[in-house]
């Protein structure tokens, strides 16, 4: 190849890199919709995930500006967010306002990197417990929270035992995020339980690293699971934000990576 031949290569590269879309930052609080099943309200921002095993029918819904995870009446539902269809690096995070804790509990999660068969997956567990043994009379319900950060090597996490659970937790918010930078991974949970019962009931804040095996771009979206049947074993809560904020290489930066192979042409004269 001429040194001419080889610019225009370079040249090529660095505009081919340059005109790369990526998918574009993406934050939805609902606010907007009308009330029903939220893909059809959203007017094609978000996407039902046929992937995800679902029981037929099964799907979220949004109410008073906010999508009601206990809507689903059994089993998981999921959906992705439709722009970001080439999400790569960056963070994906929601946020929540719980309202009760029936039957066995249930599951919340968020999701990135979709390939269809499989996804990062960030999943808060709320799971029914005996009190421990000094609580033994302790008749009411005792829930267990617990992270589990599918296809990463991020070993499930205790979050939180609570005694009460409908009381402590009716009306607190909690978060999940996930920070992907090729095949790290950064998941977190906080909990907000300042208020009501004290100082002792804080921010509790659950942050772990780690990598994954999915590091292909694809959709960010969201995912609840109801365990039983209508009304008897549910997580309920409300979804109020969704975001995803893609890190990407700046275009001048990207523009540069072709000045500079041109440069080291030059040096090779």
């Amino acid at each position: 190849m001429t040194k001419l031949s080889q610019s225009f290569a370079v040249l090529g590269l660095g505009a081919a890199l340059c005109a790369t879309t990526y998918a574009a930052d993406f934050t939805d609080d609902f606010s907007t919709y009308a009330n029903g099943e939220l893909e059809a309200v959203s007017n094609g921002a978000w996407v039902y995930n046929g992937n995800v095993p679902h029981a037929a029918g099964n799907k979220l819904s949004v109410a008073n500006g906010a999508v009601n995870t206990s809507s689903i009446y059994y089993k998981a539902a999921g959906y992705n967010a439709a722009s970001t269809a080439d999400f790569l690096n960056g963070r994906v995070e929601a946020s929540f306002t719980l309202d009760s804790i029936t039957g066995g509990g249930g599951e919340i999660a968020i999701t990135a990197r979709d390939q269809g068969d499989k996804r990062i997956q960030l999943s808060m567990v709320a799971s029914k417990v005996d009190p421990p043994a000094e609580y033994a009379d302790d008749t009411t319900d005792w829930f267990n929270f617990t992270m589990y950060a599918y296809n990463t090597d991020i070993a499930y996490s205790w979050c939180d035992t609570m005694s009460r659970a409908n009381d402590v937790y009716a009306g607190k918010t909690f978060s999940l995020f996930l920070d992907l930078d090729g095949e790290n991974v950064t998941a977190g949970f906080v909990l907000d339980k300042s208020g009501d019962f004290g100082e002792n009931w804080t921010v509790a804040e659950h942050i772990f690293t780690g990598t994954t095996a999915i590091t292909d771009a694809g959709a960010a979206g969201i995912y609840a699971n109801n365990w039983g049947a209508p009304t008897t074993q549910h997580l309920n809560a409300v979804m109020d934000e969704f975001k995803v904020t893609e890190v990407v290489p700046e275009p001048a930066s990207l523009a540069m990576l072709g000045l500079g192979g041109l440069a080291m042409l030059r040096r090779r004269k």
